[in-house]
């Protein structure tokens, strides 16, 4: 356990909280009280003081806590852990969450955060990457693939769109630990996996898929042109024996025939 929190700590606390939703909030009321305002905008000011002592920083389950995630949460180098679930922020990811060279768990899963993965989150060491259950619709996949220490990445939920990048490697490493279902227009390329290394609920890249059909069709019909064409050139020296005998035989019948009468 931590220090306690001196008490130029806690008003600076109470004063960035008071920020995300609203200075009616006075420590006490819960911050997901339905008849509570909502706030409209986030100060930032505030968390510059806690940045060389704030480890740890969560906020679960308030639909008051509306408005983008403040870029000053960069400068918090101090922190391991940032969860914001389930609350009601919106806006782009701040780019400087590659920053926070501590920390260990980012969930940010249950927003309405819109836009794309910053690639500075490559850069983090941590865990626990949640991002699932937002908006977001742009990911340099590859790019998670680097992530040193990750152990469970969860991306499913969104809206992201194109080819997913990982290699087979990753998948077999990840397992269910990795989650990019619920992306309806996400693909994993079809050519590179093995039945056991796929992401689950995600579909392989249909124009992929039709190809790789296509040359196999077309591969098999070529074996199977080639083995007509052999059969053919059999059979047709086979018809040819046959034509002869059955001429052969023909005249045989007309010969009798004749001997009989």
């Amino acid at each position: 356990m931590g220090a306690p929190m001196e008490k130029n700590e806690i008003n600076s606390l109470y004063s960035a909280i008071q920020g995300f939703v609203g200075k009616w909030w006075n420590g006490f009321r819960s911050l997901s009280d339905p008849s509570s305002p909502p706030s409209t905008s986030v100060t930032t000011e505030s968390w510059e003081f806690l940045a060389g002592s704030l480890e740890s920083l969560e906020f679960r389950s308030n639909p008051g806590l509306i408005g983008q995630i403040p870029t000053t949460f960069g400068r918090l180098r101090k922190l391991q852990s940032l969860v914001l679930v389930e609350n009601g922020l919106s806006g782009e990811l701040p780019a400087n969450l590659g920053d926070l060279v501590n920390l260990r768990r980012l969930v940010l899963a249950g927003n309405k955060l819109s836009g794309g993965i910053p690639g500075s989150i490559a850069d983090l060491k941590a865990k626990i990457l949640g991002l699932n259950d937002n908006k977001l619709n742009r990911a340099n996949t590859k790019s998670l693939e680097n992530l040193p220490n990750a152990s469970a990445i969860y991306l499913y939920g969104n809206n992201l769109t194109g080819e997913l990048q990982f290699s087979e490697w990753f998948y077999g490493k990840m397992g269910r630990r990795f989650g990019a279902y619920r992306n309806p227009n996400l693909c994993y390329p079809f050519g590179l996996m093995s039945t056991s290394h796929v992401p689950f609920g995600v579909e392989p890249c249909q124009q992929e898929l039709n190809f790789t059909i296509d040359l196999e069709a077309k591969s098999k019909f070529s074996k199977w042109d080639f083995v007509i064409d052999q059969n053919s050139h059999s059979s047709m020296g086979s018809l040819d024996d046959y034509g002869i005998w059955r001429s052969f035989l023909v005249q045989l019948f007309m010969v009798i025939l004749l001997l009989l009468n």
